[in-house]
């Protein structure tokens, strides 16, 4: 009996000594709330600008509930701004809690709006930054989301090695040469050395994407729409041509009975120069709206216009 007890006793601390370990990469692994912090303009950019911006950004967060591996949205999405215009991090993380808070500026120059992103936790531990452009007049919200998914995609990564300490300099000897570094500008996005195996999936299912033929038909049916109005206008012309020699007898006192069937004439020319205009109309702006909406078919391609707002 004592002996039976003994194993018991042993198999539980074995389980609790097991739960401990392995709660850390738990806890690592579960989704985080993200909350966005109201953008700011820089450089003169105007308030309707960051307003513009600050709704794509919400229209692109929302997108990580079904895109997202580390994080999801929050409700509500965007937080009171508690920390001033322009917030200092360590404000921030205060107010993270379990989540993270992303922040950031909106920039608009030579017709791009620009956008440029950092997360924080509650531990006070900054992602970014990265960065996100759209065209000011033709707006999407993809390259927003695009940047959401680089911090999300970051906080994935597993803690990198410590920096080795900065070798010493010799005199007159500038800090570049010696550290071996050149001189030019980190990109907006440093390459990540971490691929989230849904977002791998994502991008090999993406490259095995070909067109779908949509695009070519809308190029055929506005085609055919523009060759329809234009034979509507032919017709349309020649019915304008004979009535207006009809009109002419008919002031002269010229009409005979053989010009009956030159009045019936007129009545079919003009029902198919109605036909025929409205159909090419309706048929070449279908087509041209296929034409720019359906995607390519390379990988990544979307729609060549988006629409955004906020209700």
């Amino acid at each position: 009996m004592e002996i039976a007890k003994g194993r018991t006793r042993s198999v539980r601390i074995a389980c609790a000594i097991l739960a401990v370990a392995c709660a850390p990469s738990a806890l690592a692994q579960t989704p985080r709330l993200l909350t966005l912090y109201p953008l700011h303009g820089i450089d003169w950019t105007p308030p309707q600008v960051v307003a513009e911006a600050q709704s794509l950004l919400e229209s692109a967060a929302m997108g990580l509930a079904r895109r997202g591996q580390n994080v999801y949205p929050s409700a509500p999405l965007v937080m009171r701004p508690a920390c001033g215009r322009v917030p200092d991090p360590a404000c921030l993380a205060r107010h993270a809690k379990e989540g993270v808070i992303v922040w950031g500026a909106a920039h608009q120059a030579d017709g791009v709006i620009t956008v440029s992103l950092r997360a924080v936790d509650a531990r006070g531990k900054v992602y970014g930054p990265v960065r996100g452009a759209v065209d000011a007049v033709i707006q999407n919200s993809e390259p927003f989301l695009l940047a959401l998914l680089a911090i999300d995609a970051r906080m994935g990564i597993a803690a990198e090695q410590p920096v080795a300490s900065a070798p010493r300099l010799r005199p007159g000897e500038r800090p570049r040469r010696a550290a071996g570094l050149e001189s030019k500008p980190l990109p907006a996005n440093p390459p990540m050395r971490f691929v989230p195996p849904a977002v791998a999936r994502r991008k090999a299912s993406q490259e095995r994407v070909v067109s779908s033929g949509w695009r070519t038909f809308g190029k055929v049916l506005a085609g055919g729409g523009i060759a329809l109005a234009a034979a509507g206008a032919g017709v349309g012309y020649l019915d304008r041509r004979l009535s207006d020699s009809l009109e002419e007898k008919f002031q002269a006192g010229t009409l005979t009975a053989a010009d009956a069937d030159s009045y019936r004439r007129v009545d079919r020319y003009n029902t198919a120069a109605t036909v025929l205009l409205v159909t090419g109309a309706a048929a070449a702006t279908t087509g041209l709206t296929l034409w720019i909406l359906a995607p390519d078919g390379s990988p990544g391609s979307a729609p060549r216009v988006g629409v955004s707002g906020r209700f």
